[in-house]
């Protein structure tokens, strides 16, 4: 069972409460799961020391927190809330280190310093968030969304968003082997 709370602060700023169990549903969905397959707690709060537009996931055991600080002249943020719950659904259900899998992962500087599992997770997370903008925006917003990864440092964004495309069209349930999948994929040079 999952427990999800929200700071006062935040709930002002979203003006949509069931904004966050809808983002929450929207990530079991996209990865194939059911609600009872995360466990823990998460709390959503303000962090005005981050930069205006940023969020972060910090995970303590099943108790996970993410913290933003939204720009208040742009809409909430609801892409940044559901990247960031995917983050934590898939900490709370994959241990794996996939230190097997590891190789040299091109990846945005501010990153360089995260293992092998946390950059492999960075770009499927990415690459599985902007599929439902997709949806929503159209093919071009798409192509432009990743050629913007790929300028800023994630360079196997085209590569990744191929397999996270596949695996939303098939209606996967994402688990160990499916990160193993993704890894090879990014290495592949076809």
């Amino acid at each position: 069972m999952l427990n999800l709370t929200v700071s006062k602060t935040i709930l002002d700023l979203a003006k949509r409460p069931e904004g966050f169990l809808e983002s929450l549903h929207e990530v079991i969905t996209l990865l194939g799961w059911h609600p009872n397959d995360i466990d823990g707690s998460i709390h959503i709060d303000e962090n005005l020391t981050y930069p205006e537009g940023s969020a972060r996931v910090s995970h303590h055991g099943t108790h996970h927190e993410i913290l933003m600080h939204p720009r208040t002249d742009k809409p909430f943020p609801w892409p940044t809330i559901r990247h960031e719950l995917m983050h934590v659904a898939l900490k709370s259900r994959i241990s794996n280190s996939l230190d097997e899998q590891a190789f040299a992962l091109p990846i945005e500087q501010g990153y360089c310093d995260q293992t092998f599992r946390e950059n492999l997770e960075e770009y499927f997370v990415r690459a599985l968030n902007i599929i439902p903008m997709r949806e929503q925006f159209g093919e071009n917003w798409y192509r432009e969304q990743i050629q913007c990864e790929v300028n800023n440092g994630f360079l196997l964004m085209p590569r990744a968003s191929v397999f996270a495309s596949r695996f939303h069209d098939r209606k996967g349930n994402f688990d160990v082997t499916t990160f193993i999948e993704f890894a090879e994929a990014l290495q592949s040079k076809t």
